[in-house]
């Protein structure tokens, strides 16, 4: 049974009302807009019955602070009128009356209109729960849609969304966190993908553990990690971030035979320092990653000068040391064992057949720079690269061995071989690279080594 509240000075008029009602509802009848009011203070009626002419406060000054107030605006009224004033029904209409009821009543038209209104209602708030309940799960399809399968983390169209409209405040600031695995693909080679999804998993757990509620962590694809720190331009505390993070993966994030744990390069970009737009920073912790991956790795660094500019390419002594360090590794036991991402792979099998038949072996390694200050297109850079390793592969013997270090970089493997050997093909590449380059600006670099 529902309840309606009947606000008339008329004490007849509630009488009828009471009489029309009784059986079908209950009727709370009150004669003053004040005391109305006061009833709706404490109780929620599900119709009003509104009298227009009355004495201290009328039917619409009453309506006026109803509409006003949250708690009851949505209640359905009706207004009572003894007259046909077609200018009180218009105004009635447009402060949110849901019809009118003409004075002397019709226990019919009584009763037939409050039954119409409060069936509307009814039905309205049917279709607002339902709509409610539709909206519910349309969030929630969107949410997973917007969500990696495997870890739970977000994808990269939604944090990209999220950092766009973030960046768009003026005071924004913050740092990107771009992470990719090291030696991930070996994980899946040595262990099975199984395993390998597991690692993954412990892998967004631990990322998890280590940003804020309002930060944000996405799983690119593969083995690569994003993660959008907000809030923060203190690099002082995005790097504690960044080697918490290295420290637990290290500790946590463990393989199942436990000779070994996970550890990842870092690359990071500081809005709006490096960037003021999502594919910039992108981009930009991307670099950093890079040169990350190629000083040491299981580390991080930040984009910078020595990033924007040239050195992030440079041939380094660190690069070499890193490719020594790899050829003289003392673990490579029993048959050949893909554990190792690529060169890895080549370097293990190159100490192998070293130890066993005592052959002196050169290495090379190539450096595509360019010789003016303006930095080359990535698209110069593959045509570039792309040239090289046909001009390495054709200048190289049966038996040695090439590959790509870096976007920029490629090693060349010289078995049974000299110093003179190598310069002879240093000389060969350079002068066949040449007449091949079509792009620009580029000069080729070499460094060798020889075991």
């Amino acid at each position: 049974m529902k309840t309606i509240l009947a606000v008339d000075d008329s004490a007849l008029n509630l009488k009828l009302i009471i009489k029309y009602l009784s059986g079908r509802h209950k009727v709370v009848a009150v004669s003053s807009a004040k005391d109305g009011l006061a009833y709706l203070e404490k109780h929620i009626p599900s119709l009003i019955l509104l009298d227009i002419l009355m004495p201290e406060m009328n039917g619409f000054e009453m309506m006026e602070i109803i509409k006003k107030d949250e708690r009851y605006k949505d209640i359905p009224v009706i207004f009572l009128t003894a007259d046909n004033n077609t200018d009180n029904e218009i105004k009635g209409f447009q402060m949110g009356a849901v019809d009118f009821i003409s004075k002397p009543f019709d226990a019919n038209v009584v009763i037939t209109r409050i039954e119409k209104a409060l069936e509307t209602e009814s039905l309205k708030n049917h279709l607002e729960k339902k709509l409610e309940v539709m909206q519910t799960y349309a969030n929630e399809v969107q949410e997973e849609a917007n969500k990696d399968v495997l870890t739970g983390l977000w994808n990269r169209r939604y944090i990209a969304k999220q950092v766009v409209e973030y960046l768009q405040k003026p005071e924004a600031c913050g740092a990107i966190f771009m992470i990719d695995i090291d030696d991930f693909k070996g994980i899946n080679d040595r262990y099975g993908h199984i395993f390998g999804d597991e690692i993954l998993i412990n892998i967004a757990d631990t990322i998890r553990e280590c940003i804020g509620e309002d930060d944000i962590a996405c799983r690119i694809g593969g083995d690569e990690f994003y993660i959008f720190i907000r809030g923060i331009s203190d690099t002082h505390k995005i790097a504690a971030i960044a080697k918490e993070l290295l420290q637990k993966l290290n500790t946590n994030v463990c393989y199942p035979d436990g000779r070994g744990s996970v550890g990842a390069s870092i690359g990071i970009a500081m809005a709006k320092t490096d960037g003021n737009n999502f594919e910039t920073l992108y981009s930009n912790a991307d670099k950093a990653l890079y040169h990350t991956k190629n000083n040491g790795k299981n580390s991080y660094h930040f984009f910078g000068k020595e990033v924007n500019g040239n050195a992030e390419y440079d041939s380094t002594q660190e690069d070499l040391n890193y490719i020594r360090k790899l050829l003289r590794e003392d673990d490579v036991n029993g048959s050949y064992l893909v554990e190792y991402e690529g060169f890895k792979n080549i370097a293990r099998f190159i100490k192998r057949n070293v130890n066993r038949s005592g052959n002196d072996v050169v290495y090379i390694l190539f450096t595509l720079d360019n010789d003016t200050q303006t930095l080359m297109s990535s698209e110069d850079i593959a045509i570039a690269m792309k040239q090289l390793e046909v001009t390495i592969r054709e200048v190289l013997r049966t038996g040695d061995v090439t590959t790509r270090y870096s976007s920029r970089q490629m090693i060349v493997i010289l078995m049974n071989a000299d110093i003179n050997d190598a310069k002879l093909v240093v000389e060969r590449v350079k002068a066949d690279f040449l007449n091949k380059l079509t792009v620009s600006d580029i000069v080729l670099r070499e460094d060798i080594q020889y075991i």
